[in-house]
């Protein structure tokens, strides 16, 4: 049975000369704050290709009033920790990014019940997607 769940395109698109890499089979799902209190989709895109990278790193992202906007491709590898002695923590796994930052802040209701959602979506359409546990202390608190 799928599950409807309003996803926004955000109509983001990868840099020219660094096409995505493709192969990612997601069977788990990571959730990590943006690390930033107050911070749009496009300004996380901002930040990531002014570090290096190539697009949004992460599949979704979700805002504080719970509108689940569609970052890079689920057949593309996240791209949270390139160049990182932690390289698999984005391999094979839908990564989703909820706005805010954790560590001083608990993530808002909408966000909450739209990140259940989007969980419940994902799983609907593979049947093999687990729920990971929550990788980023600072959401534990979820």
């Amino acid at each position: 049975m799928t599950v409807n769940v309003k996803l926004v395109e955000s109509g983001l698109q990868p840099t020219s000369n660094a096409p995505l890499v493709k192969g990612n089979r997601p069977l788990t799902v990571i959730v990590m704050d943006s690390r930033i209190k107050k911070a749009s989709i496009y300004d996380v895109d901002k930040m990531h290709r002014n570090n290096g990278i190539t697009m949004f790193a992460y599949h979704f992202y979700i805002t504080k009033e719970g509108i689940i906007y569609v970052g890079r491709p689920e057949n593309t590898y996240g791209n949270v920790v390139e160049n990182s002695t932690m390289h698999n923590l984005d391999r094979n796994k839908i990564m989703i990014c909820l706005e805010g930052y954790f560590s001083d802040e608990k993530p808002t209701q909408a966000q909450k019940m739209s990140l259940k959602m989007l969980n419940r979506y994902l799983i609907s359409m593979t049947n093999q997607i687990s729920i990971s546990s929550i990788t980023c202390k600072s959401l534990s608190r979820l």
